[in-house]
């Protein structure tokens, strides 16, 4: 067996984190509680860190909307990280894509 390049740790590290921040988002329902550092750019790309896309935009938020689709969630309520400010942000479910079965 080969030792893995910092590339190729890069990559694992970072399917690892994606698919465990899917499946937080799919175990979500009613009341949904999204951390962040920037609660009002919820709706908003982040920047790219190492060319890869933030996991947030690229895969909780489309999980999350599903589900408000879905009526499975109800209400997305953002928290600031630092000052624990709590914001109702349902806007951001209801503003993506509509996509059929995206459960499946």
């Amino acid at each position: 067996m080969t030792a893995k390049t910092d590339e190729e740790w890069k990559a694992a590290v970072y399917l690892y984190y994606r698919r465990m921040s899917e499946a937080m988002a799919r175990s979500c329902d009613g009341e949904a509680l999204v951390l962040s550092d920037d609660i009002d750019r919820l709706d908003q790309p982040f920047e790219n860190i190492d060319n890869q896309p933030s996991i947030w935009w690229s895969h909780e938020l489309p999980t999350l909307r599903c589900l408000y689709q879905e009526n499975i969630i109800t209400t997305l309520i953002a928290v600031n990280n630092i000052t624990k400010k709590r914001v109702d942000r349902t806007d951001v479910l209801r503003s993506g894509t509509k996509t059929d079965n995206c459960l499946q």
